[in-house]
């Protein structure tokens, strides 16, 4: 029989509502019958009114939401308060939504990442905020068109709006390569040239994310991403391409020029060697731009590039990060109080203090017209390059099967690179079996 254990337990949890209601829980107070598919009038907030806000920044972005939520608190005229609570990554946002679902205990407003977005939402679970986008002239095209992918994938209905935001993109040591690599090839042969002239150096390093940073080298072999276009296969295996970036990625590391992975701590060792002078370039991140490559250039004492992704034969770049969510067992004042938040969220005012405090990419076209972001830019050139590569970056391709999914691909990237349990071959052939198994 065929699994889909995450979206199970989700639609087991939406199967509860009726009993949870009955009960005292949360209802499907806003009216959208059926998982939320009506679209329902837009309403204000008429009386004060608490919602919670379930996020995952930690550190310094969470002083500044915190911040930014207090401001909110104090200013907005309705009287509304918001609680956030920072309750881990998009994998614990999504465990504790699935889990709080249609209780008292749901939040009104969730951080959710690629897969959990699909996930909770074709599981009929989020509201639709179509009306009030209609009703306030609010303006969806100063969020650049590939960050609505998610927003609006659903016939237009505006289920998600994009928050933290940001792009893989190359850090190098302008010491150890002097020009920014154009093409997989190219960084490739420049991170060859620099080992070959020091064997003491790495000349690249990758960090392992499927999702983030395999994926568009993936697609730029000619898969759509990790899954088909409809989501409903995986696109990696028939084609040819996942052997072939598996295959090359460990001969890389076999001929000594490209930092191998590890178990555990392969951020620290790489971050380590980056800062030494032993690393002339990895990918990862933007938001780590700001909070950690500049102050690790600043420690080695070198010049920090900031280039934009590549795979084969060119620029492909990838959008990481979480979106707001906002749960259809909220009833329509909580819905009304969550619009407000997200609208002030989304500002130039909130946006551009985020950016600074996290690294994460403002998400509107009208920040990067305010000359504070102008000319923090200038300061830090490279978060300009994170940003402009949403012109042509993109999200994972919307399934539901995308996070089990994920997680196999990258355990299979581990035996194959880590500890050579498996060959790409076997890899390929074990992921065959894993497909049938979780997708339809």
């Amino acid at each position: 029989m065929k699994t889909m254990k995450k979206v199970l337990s989700l639609l087991l949890a939406i199967a509860m509502i009726a009993v949870l209601t009955a009960c005292g829980g949360k209802g499907t107070g806003n009216g959208n019958n059926g998982g939320g598919k009506d679209t329902e009038e837009a309403v204000s907030v008429t009386e004060p009114i608490t919602i919670e806000f379930w996020h995952t920044l930690s550190g310094d972005s969470a002083s500044m939401i915190d911040e930014l939520i207090n401001t909110f608190n104090e200013t907005n005229e309705y009287g509304i308060t918001v609680k956030g609570t920072y309750q881990g990554g998009y994998y614990d946002v999504l465990s504790k939504v699935t889990a709080s679902y249609g209780t008292d205990t749901a939040p009104a407003i969730c951080v959710l990442g690629a897969g959990g977005i699909e996930e909770v939402a074709d599981a009929g679970a989020l509201t639709d905020f179509s009306a009030y986008v209609e009703r306030d002239n609010y303006d969806l095209e100063n969020i650049p068109k590939s960050l609505r992918y998610y927003m609006e994938h659903e016939d237009g209905r505006v289920i998600e709006f994009p928050f933290l935001v940001s792009t893989a993109v190359i850090y190098y040591n302008k010491s150890l390569m002097q020009e920014a690599p154009t093409t997989l090839e190219d960084w490739v042969d420049k991170a060859k040239a620099i080992h070959a002239a020091d064997a003491s150096v790495y000349g690249m390093a990758m960090q392992l994310d499927t999702g983030y940073i395999q994926r568009p080298i993936l697609k730029s072999l000619g898969a759509p991403g990790l899954t088909s276009t409809d989501g409903n296969s995986p696109a990696t295996l028939d084609d040819g391409s996942l052997k072939k970036y598996m295959t090359d990625w460990k001969s890389w590391i076999d001929e000594g020029f490209c930092v191998g992975l590890k178990v555990t701590d392969t951020t620290s060792q790489m971050n380590s060697q980056f800062t030494q002078g032993k690393l002339a370039s990895t990918i990862t991140s933007s938001a780590a731009i700001i909070t950690t490559y500049e102050k690790l250039a600043q420690e080695g004492g070198f010049e920090l590039g900031v280039a934009p992704a590549v795979g084969y034969g060119g620029k492909h770049a990838a959008i990481g990060g979480g979106g707001l969510c906002v749960l259809d067992t909220v009833t329509a004042q909580e819905k009304a109080a969550s619009w407000e938040f997200i609208k002030y969220l989304l500002s130039d005012e909130a946006q551009i203090k985020l950016h600074k405090a996290s690294g994460y990419i403002p998400c509107t076209y009208s920040a990067r017209e305010v000359e504070e972001l102008k000319t923090y830019w200038e300061e830090h050139p490279g978060c300009k390059v994170a940003a402009e590569q949403l012109e042509y970056a993109t999200y994972n391709e919307w399934s539901p099967y995308l996070s089990e999914w994920r997680t196999q691909v990258g355990n299979c990237f581990t035996a194959v690179l880590v500890d050579g349990s498996m060959s790409p071959d076997e890899a390929i052939s074990y992921l065959e079996g894993q497909a049938s198994v979780i997708f339809p």
